[in-house]
């Protein structure tokens, strides 16, 4: 297994690093008993598997201070991110986070060109990667995901949808950013110069957007009024302010 360059790398993302075999013989023929032996990198291994469920054998096991899952839970994952993220954009960031992982156990320099419409069999998954994928999603989005988590949602657009359902609901941030986008635009509003062809092309879709938010529907002779605004020019505009109100 050793000779197998796929599966060194493997064990070194999960934290077992080769033994060098001088040294790795010399402490097989000094020691007695049951014991076993492993070059182990602690702040990986313990994350990896800690990540579904903690355990005390790996807290008597790993020296102190080693790196635990509790402590990587104080990253920011992929909850933290999805703060404020609606919509399209939401969808898009779980499917990168998934597509990212899977060229991270597959061992791609980067998720560039992995088609998510690709079951993970076909992408080179086996029962090993399925393994230290499940444990790394884990991870990222602090939820407890089953073992056979790659076969009963066999590509990686499936998976992302099924994690946008477990993930909690983006509904009270979305009110919040839609709150916070009407602060910036009426800053912005009233920052305006005081042209009047802005002035009137920005109240006219405005009033526009009011009815639809109330669903209620706009007549043909505003609608035809409001296109008539945005398609006029400038000379236009000011041609009927000096008509209709006098010259300013």
């Amino acid at each position: 297994m050793a000779a197998d360059e796929a599966v060194r790398s493997r064990l070194g993302r999960g934290g077992v690093r080769p033994l060098e075999p001088k040294a790795a013989v010399g402490i097989l023929g000094s020691a007695s008993g049951c014991f076993a032996v492993a070059d182990v990198d602690w702040e990986r291994f313990v994350p990896g598997v800690t990540a579904l469920r903690a355990s005390r054998l790996w807290d008597e096991i790993a020296p102190q201070g080693a790196t635990t899952s509790e402590q990587v839970g104080g990253a920011v994952g992929l909850r933290d991110r999805l703060v404020g993220v609606v919509g399209v954009a939401r969808r898009t960031m779980v499917t990168d986070v998934v597509r990212g992982q899977v060229a991270a156990v597959l061992g791609f320099a980067d998720a560039d060109g992995l088609d998510a419409s690709k079951s993970f069999r076909d992408l080179g998954f086996d029962s090993l990667t399925a393994v230290e994928f499940r444990n790394a999603l884990a991870a990222e989005t602090g939820l407890k995901l089953p073992s056979t988590l790659v076969f009963d949602h066999p590509t990686p657009s499936a998976l992302a949808e099924f994690l946008l359902g477990r993930l909690p609901d983006a509904s009270p941030d979305e009110a919040r950013d839609a709150g916070t986008e009407l602060d910036r635009l009426e800053a912005a509003l009233l920052a305006l110069s005081a042209q009047e062809v802005a002035r009137l092309r920005v109240t006219s879709r405005l009033q526009q957007l009011v009815k639809r938010l109330d669903g209620t529907s706009t007549d043909d002779g505003a609608a035809g009024i409001s296109a008539k605004i945005e398609a006029a020019t400038s000379d236009d505009i000011f041609d009927l302010i000096d008509n209709e109100i006098g010259t300013r």
